[in-house]
């Protein structure tokens, strides 16, 4: 039976700002005066980052000398928005200093990191660049950064990576690189690769007495939320918050973004805030990135880039009609976010089985056997699925060559473990486990894989989940105003910074008062003394469970939301999790 664990449970008190004030500090943020209202002041010294200004004097050097200059895009968001943010800073610096460089782009053919690819790399090489700048990536290559260094190759990493910096500096290759996580006066180490590059075109307006870094920030904010910056630093925020500010006026440089906010503004209720730009515009570019073939990946870096192609394609009931870049990349997300969803259901569907038969949710911590996977392109959605679908830490595992198998992990928030990437590197028989916390890619050797079963049956597995909440409320305490307060701070979350959550408990619902709605019924609404409770991602079934029992005594895990509608603005818990047993107890009036 499930059960709910409260911990770092918090008393949320005080009126309107005062609440929200509390909030911020049980989160950790002190001066919550100068983070409701963030000025430039937040903004840490690029000259703080080692080598930054020999770098910039470098590239200006190569952009006076019409050299050929050549980035190498890496295969996320953080990577393309870091890479079109610099190739366009540099064809206005060119435009400037009226001079007419060659600035041309290297793409992966396949999911890779920096010169990891070698295939990359040789097309890089055949290209003869003067100048290799590497975004987001470029750290860790210590061979390949030799290469270029042996065969009078110039090259600047803009990195956010940890790297080997001994080693970088040992074989004299630390010179031109800028990393936050290498440079030792840097406060800010949770700046992504999109933000370094920022840091680095700051440094050269302020050289050239220019001031084109600011124009690429709605490109800043795109990557730094893409790629999980904590927006509790500051500087990080700030950044964000300008950027979102012009795709909000459609004041931004990329027409892109501007496209994609407008194509999601229903689902964000017209609102630009981190989540909304988290779980609607940034699931745009990376469906094309991970799901899309090189030239429609192309196709997505040249619309971050600004150009003006046309393409024609195919509208039912219309025939053939041509689109701008901007239009035909919004269509071609939704084709390939429809082929997401069919490939991720059909095989989360095949190892719900797998788990079932084999029993594996009866385990703390799921492995899963992948072989059947003709394409590992899904791989980290459709684990990250079953992670929720199960609330179970899950590892899935394909055979990759010889005696290795390797694959995705995702790990879910509200078990005691709470760094599965640290955990799986702790048992000793991963061969590596590297990503984010909670979501990472991982390699085994075979003979190790019974070995990683057996300890994980040593684990005692349990039902309980551990939520922190914010408050516990009950059928006397829940109000209106309370609710709508909370849920008016919308703007305020995401980006490691948590949304306030609560628990709410016994509260006593007729089953006349749940509803199942939607075309394809799937969203869960419960009304309780005129405030609903929603969920979405039902069906029938939950449905159906819950409205055998006349009345049923609940628990709730929720979010406190406002719900606009008609000019009317009503109270709304959005469902994180529920649980419910039946009862006799009748619902009590309340005036």
């Amino acid at each position: 039976m499930k059960k709910f664990n409260y911990i770092n449970k918090n008393t949320v008190l005080g009126f309107g700002n005062d609440i929200l004030k509390n909030i911020l500090n049980s989160r950790g943020i002190k001066d919550t005066d100068l983070f409701l209202n963030l000025n430039e002041s937040v903004i840490e010294d690029y000259n703080k980052y080692d080598n930054i200004e020999e770098c910039a004097k470098l590239y200006i050097h190569h952009i006076k000398n019409e050299s050929n200059i050549i980035y190498l895009v890496d295969f996320d968001t953080d990577g393309v928005t870091s890479s079109s943010e610099g190739i366009r800073y540099s064809n206005d610096i060119c435009t400037y200093l009226n001079k007419k460089c060659n600035i041309d782009y290297v793409l992966h053919s396949h999911k890779a990191h920096g010169l990891d690819d070698k295939e990359a790399f040789q097309r890089i090489l055949e290209l003869k660049p003067n100048l290799v700048i590497i975004p987001d990536a470029g750290s860790n290559n210590l061979d390949e950064l030799l290469y270029f260094k042996n065969n009078n190759i110039d090259y600047i990493v803009l990195d956010h990576h940890k790297g080997y910096i001994n080693k970088l500096k040992e074989h004299g290759l630390y010179a031109t690189i800028v990393n936050n996580q290498l440079s030792d006066n840097i406060n800010n180490k949770d700046m992504t690769g999109v933000g370094v590059v920022y840091k680095f075109n700051k440094c050269v307006d302020s050289l050239l007495k220019t001031n084109y870094a600011d124009k690429y920030l709605d490109l800043v904010a795109f990557g730094l939320v893409a790629d999980s910056a904590d927006m509790r630093n500051l500087e990080c925020r700030y950044l964000t918050e300008q950027g979102m500010e012009l795709i909000k006026n459609n004041n931004g440089s990329c027409k892109l973004l501007n496209t994609i906010f407008k194509d999601k503004s229903y689902s964000m209720n017209n609102n630009m805030t981190i989540n909304g730009m988290a779980f609607y515009m940034i699931p745009a570019v990376n469906c094309i990135i991970r799901g899309g073939t090189v030239e429609e990946r192309e196709i997505l870096f040249k619309g971050l880039l600004g150009q003006s192609e046309t393409f024609i394609d195919k509208v039912r009931g219309k025939g053939e009609i041509e689109f701008n870049i901007e239009g035909y990349i919004v269509r071609l997300y939704g084709k390939l976010k429809r082929k997401q969803d069919k490939i991720v259901t059909k095989y989360v569907d095949e190892l719900s089985e797998q788990i079932e038969q084999c029993k594996l949710n009866t385990m703390e911590i799921m492995v899963l056997n992948g072989d059947e996977i003709e394409d590992s392109t899904y791989n980290r959605v459709i684990v990250n699925k079953l992670a929720d679908k199960y609330k179970k830490h899950s590892i899935l595992l394909k055979h990759f060559y010889n005696n290795i198998y390797g694959g995705s992990a995702s790990g879910y928030k509200n078990k005691d473990i709470k760094d599965f990437r640290t955990w799986c590197n702790e048992t000793g028989l991963f061969i590596m486990a590297e990503g984010h916390n909670m979501a990472f890619g991982t390699k085994i050797e075979q003979e190790n894989i019974q070995k990683l079963y057996d300890y994980i049956l040593t684990i005692p597995s349990t039902d309980t989940l551990c939520y922190s909440v914010d408050g516990v409320y009950n059928e006397n305490t829940l109000n209106d105003n309370m609710i709508k307060v909370i849920g008016s701070f919308e703007n305020v979350w995401g980006g490691k910074l948590d949304e306030p959550l609560f628990a709410i408990e016994n509260i006593n619902i007729s089953s006349s008062d749940v509803a199942i709605m939607g075309a394809n019924k799937t969203t869960l609404k419960l009304i309780y003394n005129g405030i609903s409770f929603i969920k979405f991602k039902s069906n029938e079934d939950e449905y159906n469970e819950i409205i055998q029992n006349k009345n049923n005594k609940f628990t709730i895990i929720g979010k406190f939301k406002i719900n606009e509608y008609n000019n009317s603005i009503n109270p709304q818990i959005l469902i994180e999790d529920y649980m419910f047993e039946k009862t006799n107890e009748i619902k009590q009036f309340r005036f």
